[in-house]
């Protein structure tokens, strides 16, 4: 599988195989390494279920379930297009494709919003910079949290550009004002909601003063759990501002139970979803549901893309096992869950737990399994004390995912040989201010929809060992970091 190509072929019933449509369809962040046949985000086009994956909160591996799910569709779709124009195939199941998110949201399709797809939350930004600020014709600021916490395209795509750098020429790269909001402190702790909210609310009162048009991005939750501004300032400024000011909903975690998504649409805020994080379907599948409200534009056309097709499919067959468990239950497995990590982080002294605040969505809605939180962020720290530094913390990172066993310093001992052979897959590292001096990212161990479904059918204790397994050889390496060959500065630059 390796060397896969991204593009699709010109010729619609020239399909290729099911793993490389899951890579077709999207940008360079799809496209798999030679040499490794893992994407960017380190995931293979089809199962690997030896992968200790707790690496939801960046992307996850497509399921055995999903890939056949996936491959289904893509026997459907070739003798389909055998018969019929290529563009009624697509338009067909696309239909049913939003059809089966909405209701598995608890949405009935015939009231519910519109639903756009895209490659991936990057652009569902691009998109939603487009079509906000239908009550206004003026030059538009977007208001957004730190981009660590988004996603690195995620500016450029609020001014019209495409990954990695390439100008849209449907975009709006000369008219959109883009305003970072910091969300975290100096050293890394969340900053006090009520600070960000009278950053947020001031810029937004100043632009539309001034007769311009506002797109406001709640990020709900962020890459490492946090809500930011709170619903409740989001809530106070669109019925303050009216059509002059769009909230984009940026839930790409997708970690929100149904009350709370239909509670955004209700207030006629969009929402950006990704079935590749908390829903664990393969990379690359995004959808915004916007609802029926005048301050957003027209939607722009789609176009055909069976791979982005796959991928929702195969996140949906994810989605529909989770949406069967009962809500309470899933709050309690997930209370347990960050429960023993926290327990595990705080036992080693080379870990540091960040601050995990619960999510709060009130008075937009309370309770529901999604008050609990899932993505548990931690520091790392050398066997000296010394904080991992940001490259360290990505090379360490790569590390966790690679089969180490061979390395001279766990070769004496069995047991460390075995530990340091488990691949294991977690959130990429996110930069979180300095400690000591030292520019730190957080690395994050994340529950996922398919890891709480696993848990329901009576392999809790399954899961939350393998977790610990994880962080086990997390530690190790920490420990032995230095002594490991790689560990050149070379190695550490090039990692990062």
């Amino acid at each position: 599988m390796k060397g896969l190509e991204v593009a699709m072929p010109a010729a619609a019933s020239k399909l290729p195989d099911t793993a490389r449509l899951l890579v077709a369809g999207g940008d360079g962040r799809l496209a798999l390494d030679p040499a490794t046949g893992l994407n960017r985000y380190l995931c293979r086009p089809f199962p690997d279920p030896e992968l200790l994956d707790f690496g939801s909160s960046t992307a996850s591996v497509v399921s055995e379930a999903g890939f056949a799910a996936a491959g289904r569709l893509r026997d459907r779709l070739s003798e389909a297009l055998s018969r019929q124009p290529e563009d009624a195939v697509y338009a067909g199941e696309q239909v049913r494709i939003r059809e089966a998110l909405l209701a598995l949201c608890g949405i009935p399709a015939c009231e519910g919003p519109e639903v756009l797809f895209a490659g991936s939350g990057t652009d569902l930004h691009r998109t939603a910079a487009r079509m906000a600020g239908g009550g206004k014709a003026g030059h538009l600021r977007a208001i957004v949290v730190d981009a660590a916490e988004t996603g690195s395209g995620v500016p450029e795509a609020l001014r019209g550009r495409r990954y990695p750098a390439a100008v849209d020429g449907l975009g709006q790269a000369d008219g959109v004002e883009v305003v970072h909001v910091p969300v975290r402190q100096a050293d890394g702790r969340p900053r006090p909601a009520r600070q960000v909210d009278a950053c947020v609310t001031a810029l937004a009162d100043e632009a539309v003063s001034e007769g311009r048009a506002v797109l406001l991005i709640l990020v709900d939750v962020s890459k490492t759990g946090l809500i930011a501004p709170s619903p409740a300032c989001a809530l106070a400024l669109s019925r303050r501002h009216g059509d002059a000011l769009c909230v984009l909903v940026d839930a790409c975690q997708f970690r929100l139970a149904p009350a709370t998504l239909r509670a955004y649409l209700d207030q006629g805020f969009a929402v950006a979803l990704t079935g590749s994080k908390f829903m664990a379907g393969p990379v690359f599948s995004g959808a915004m549901l916007v609802p029926q409200a005048s301050g957003w534009r027209r939607a722009p056309a789609e176009q055909p893309n069976p791979g982005l097709l796959l991928r929702w499919e195969a996140a949906l067959e994810g989605m529909r096992a989770f949406s069967a468990l009962d809500a309470a239950d899933v709050g309690t497995f997930l209370r347990a869950f960050t429960g023993a990590v926290g327990e595990r982080l705080r036992a080693s002294s080379c870990f540091v737990p960040m601050a995990q605040p619960k999510p709060d969505r009130e008075p937009l809605v309370a309770g529901g399994w999604d008050a609990e939180p899932s993505i548990i962020p931690f520091l790392v720290n050398h066997a000296d004390g010394t904080p991992f530094d940001r490259d360290e913390s990505r090379l360490l990172y790569r590390w966790l995912q690679m089969d180490m066993g061979d390395m001279p310093v766990f070769q004496a001992d069995g047991a460390a040989r075995a530990l340091a052979s488990l691949r294991c897959q977690f959130g990429q590292p996110v930069a979180c201010g300095q400690r000591a001096g030292v520019p730190v990212a957080a690395l994050r161990l994340s529950a996922s929809a398919r890891s709480v479904t696993e848990a329901m059918a009576g392999r809790a204790d399954v899961v939350i060992n393998r977790a610990m397994r994880a962080l086990d050889k997390a530690e190790m390496l920490a420990t032995h970091f230095h002594r490991i060959p790689l560990a050149s500065p070379a190695e550490i630059r090039r990692a990062g």
